[in-house]
């Protein structure tokens, strides 16, 4: 009976000291897995497939591409750059940088649809004035400030463009060295810096910094991005299996939930004293950043962000569909008016876990199919993602 316990114990170790070996070698697999970054080109927040499925739908219904079509409000703003240098780097030039990062944007993914090279040189010549004189984010070390979330607004949208623009045979090579340098120099610094006010400034950043990576075939960044994204995630969206997290005392606040359920987020409960309500609005932002990040990871072959998360996302698009749908904050805050902004949030996310994965999203299937892309707003680094990723 001794010597069978003894055996017992040895095969005990031995199956021990192979699972800490199994699991060892898992955490070295998942720390080793990204290293070699190949890059897929297109493939930042649109890749080839979602840039193909609306080439062809455009190609075989031109209607679509009309002033009156449904891709009107893209259209509208792929229109030529006639000025001759950029905005300045301060909060006041914010929308006019933000103008021109929507028709760098606009005119890449117009070039893409319709393959006339006028957009694309539109979107070219955006570059070329930025490269030649934008001053770059300022940013005080261990300081945050609104120039992190400039950049990363900025950014976004820029490295999108980018991105889509690269294959554009008249950009020449040295032209999109001078655009990963803008990126490098003028961007990085302010993103690199990670925001300490509330969550949706780093998921906005993040998201620029997944977009820019990937046009600049900078791994070391995309790996910076994504393991940023991995430790905001149960920061900012709730689930109640979460262990090891005090929500009631981290910083940023919470704005203090009063029903704590799956798909609450850090911004869920921010309210202003003024109507329109903030209860969602920041949120919305929060979640499409995360959305379009998890995207770039998806269209570079990383699969493992969309599904860790999966979750996280589905219920905080749930929730927030809801909310949004009922006008309620379903009892999850003091204030229950639900924010009345509603911006191109959910697309991406669901086209990726209902499309791709099957998984039943009710109300953000509800939501989405009470308008059109006029029933959503693009602003900042959203931008009519109904149109880029949608049916």
């Amino acid at each position: 009976m001794v010597g069978n316990l003894i055996n017992s114990r040895a095969k005990l170790a031995k199956l021990l000291v192979c699972v800490l070996c199994f699991s060892f070698a898992s955490v070295t697999s998942i720390r080793t897995s990204h290293a070699n970054q190949v890059f897929v080109h297109p493939g930042a927040v649109n890749g080839k497939i979602e840039l193909e499925r609306v080439r062809q739908r455009i190609q075989s219904d031109p209607s679509l591409w009309s002033g009156t079509g449904k891709f009107a409000p893209l259209r509208a703003l792929a229109t030529p750059y006639t000025k001759t240098q950029s905005p300045c780097n301060l909060q006041r030039c914010e929308e006019e940088a933000k103008a021109d990062a929507k028709k760098a944007y606009a005119n890449a993914l117009a070039w893409y649809y319709t393959g006339d090279a006028r957009y694309a040189e539109n979107a070219a010549q955006i570059f070329r004035i930025w490269v030649n004189d934008f001053e770059g984010y300022k940013v005080v070390p261990g300081v945050s400030g609104q120039s992190q979330l400039n950049a990363g607004w900025i950014g976004a949208l820029f490295g999108s463009a980018a991105e889509v623009l690269r294959s554009y045979a008249g950009w020449s090579e040295k032209e999109k060295s001078d655009v990963k340098s803008l990126f490098a120099t003028r961007f990085y610094p302010a993103l690199h810096q990670e925001s300490e006010w509330n969550g949706n400034n780093d998921l906005t950043q993040i998201d620029a910094l997944m977009n820019i990576a990937v046009f600049s075939e900078n791994e070391a960044w995309l790996n910076e991005a994504r393991d940023r994204l991995l430790r905001r995630n149960p920061r900012f969206f709730f689930l109640p299996s979460d262990v090891g997290i005090d929500y009631r005392s981290t910083s940023p606040s919470w704005f203090s939930p009063v029903r704590w359920v799956a798909g609450v987020t850090q911004e869920t409960c921010r309210t202003n004293a003024k109507l329109p309500n903030d209860n969602g609005h920041h949120t919305q932002y929060a979640l499409a950043s995360a959305l379009r990040a998890a995207e770039v990871a998806w269209n570079q072959g990383d699969h493992s962000v969309y599904g860790l998360n999966q979750l996280r996302y589905t219920a905080a698009m749930e929730l927030l569909a809801l909310q949004v749908l009922s006008g309620d904050m379903q009892g999850v805050c003091a204030d229950p008016k639900t924010t009345s902004s509603l911006f191109d949030t959910w697309m991406i996310g669901y086209n990726h876990y209902h499309r791709r994965m099957g998984i039943a999203l009710p109300n953000t299937q509800k939501l989405l199919g009470n308008g059109d892309s006029k029933f959503f707003k693009s602003d900042w680094n959203i931008f009519y993602e109904s149109l880029t990723h949608g049916d």
